[in-house]
């Protein structure tokens, strides 16, 4: 009897097993991404806090994205003192050995066309971020891209991977809850932040003065969407553009975005927003 519920249970098992795989693999819309550890650089000092090597996720571009490139620096806030460092190094955010040998890619750097239409094939690179401090070819067009901790990096590195870049013709930024006035000032790389009205907003109007910056400041009580599928599957909606809409006008230059929700004096619940 023992061996015969045994049985059952592994003949009901393994198919729910397989379709939980595949369902997981649908929802995300794409493959799981190898995770590279660059040790070759840890005889030049570029280490985690722990010492482990640095590392990124990398999604190879196709078709017309091939020769195109999107960067995005991991957030995870930052490390002050000694204590504080040390204590990172036996998290995720101080360790590279720490991380998952491979992860999934969703939202901006989703290879399904349908979640992300402008960017599914470029070439996607997602930095591990593990150092606590923001980060301290032919290519045809390249974004550096960060949230949080890592948009504040994507503002410092802004015009330094410009320049890295020269010969590109469309290299852009874009900070996703990490906007810092006194970064941004001087900027000179066309640069697009996306916000919540309560991340401090009514600075980025001293910035918003050409064409070539990108804003789209709502108002929903939110701080980052490139990693957070509710964010990027419910985006509100400001001047008829969702966020996928507005990013992709704005990098291809199909229409100048500057977009503030003056509406709500309030932050709003936009969970379940359409």
């Amino acid at each position: 009897m023992k061996n015969h519920i045994q049985t059952m249970a592994d003949h009901w098992l393994r198919p729910l097993i397989c379709l939980l795989i595949v369902m997981s693999t649908q929802v995300h819309g794409s493959h799981l991404i190898d995770i590279t550890l660059l040790k070759s650089a840890v005889s030049k000092g570029a280490v985690c806090l722990d010492g482990s090597p640095p590392a990124y996720y990398f999604q190879k571009g196709s078709g017309d994205g091939a020769n195109n490139w999107l960067v995005y620096l991991e957030g995870g806030g930052w490390c002050a003192s000694h204590d504080g460092c040390e204590q990172r190094t036996r998290t995720i955010v101080g360790s590279s050995s720490l991380r998952k040998g491979a992860t999934f890619f969703g939202q901006i750097m989703s290879s399904d066309q349908t979640i992300n239409p402008d960017f599914y094939n470029w070439n996607i690179v997602s930095v591990v971020y593990c150092d606590g401090s923001s980060y301290m070819g032919d290519v045809e067009g390249a974004i550096l891209s960060g949230g949080s901790a890592g948009g504040l990096g994507a503002n410092l590195h802004c015009d330094g991977f410009g320049a890295l870049l020269p010969s590109a013709s469309r290299v852009k930024c874009i900070s996703d809850s990490g906007f810092f006035i006194h970064a941004v000032r001087d900027i000179q790389t066309p640069y697009f932040f996306l916000e919540s009205a309560f991340d401090d907003h009514q600075t980025l109007r001293e910035v918003a003065n050409s064409k070539s910056t990108g804003i789209f400041i709502h108002s929903c009580y939110r701080h980052g969407h490139f990693y957070d599928k509710e964010s990027w599957a419910n985006s509100p909606v400001l001047g008829d553009k969702t966020i996928v809409k507005a990013i992709g006008d704005w990098y291809f230059e199909r229409s100048s975005v500057q977009e503030i929700d003056t509406q709500n004096e309030l932050p709003q619940n936009c969970t379940n927003h359409a």
